[in-house]
Parts: structure tokens; C-alpha cells; sequence
């Protein structure tokens, strides 16, 4: 018993200098916090921020719109060529047989 408490000591003072240090920090933050107010300005989250629009809403709405719509016609073309696609590839949608339970497999 007495061989694993003198295993165990230098890890317990270790962790027991390390809590006391995080302590010792977090007390010397206290006093020095910044306020809400700094903080705001430190990481810019005021309203004197914030961009200042300019230009035309409708321009811009115009050309973002387009560039969708663009993307919007893109994909309903590659979803309709994946569905040629699968129904080429598939037997499936093969209704051109009559009795799947005639078609001869040859197994190997």
C-alpha cells in the first residue's frame, strides 16, 4: 500500500500545483476584467461597425438571382440526365419482358 502512495505523490502534487495556479490566474483576471464595452469595441460588434449600404438593392438582387437561376437550370439538367441514366442502366424499368421467370441465367 505504502509503495503505491509513494507512486501516486509526485502526481497528486503535481495536479495539486497545477489547480493552485489556475486559481492564482483566474483571480489576477478578476480584477483586471475589461468592460462590456471594450470588449465590444476591441472585437468591432458595435453598430458604428456595421457596413453602410450603397448601390442599388434591385441590381444586386438582379445579378444574385441570375447566378441561382443559373444553378437552378444546371441541376434540374443533371438530375434529369441521372434519371436517363439509371432508367438506361437498370432492368428494372425494363418492361419490355414478359415473364422475368424465363430469362436463362448461366451461372459460372
Amino acid at each position: 500500500m505504502s509503495g503505491i502512495i509513494r507512486k501516486a505523490a509526485p502526481l497528486l502534487r503535481t495536479g495539486v500545483a497545477r489547480l493552485t495556479a489556475v486559481r492564482a490566474s483566474s483571480a489576477v483576471h478578476e480584477h483586471h476584467a475589461k468592460s462590456d464595452l471594450e470588449v465590444a469595441r476591441e472585437h468591432h460588434a458595435t453598430i458604428n461597425d456595421m457596413p453602410i449600404p450603397s448601390g442599388s438593392w434591385q441590381e444586386y438582387y438582379d445579378k444574385r438571382n441570375s447566378k441561382w437561376n443559373i444553378f437552378l437550370g444546371i441541376s434540374i439538367v443533371v438530375f434529369i440526365g441521372s434519371l436517363v441514366t439509371f432508367a438506361k442502366q437498370t432492368v428494372l424499368l425494363d418492361l419490355s419482358i414478359s415473364d422475368m421467370k424465363k430469362i436463362k441465367i448461366n451461372p459460372k
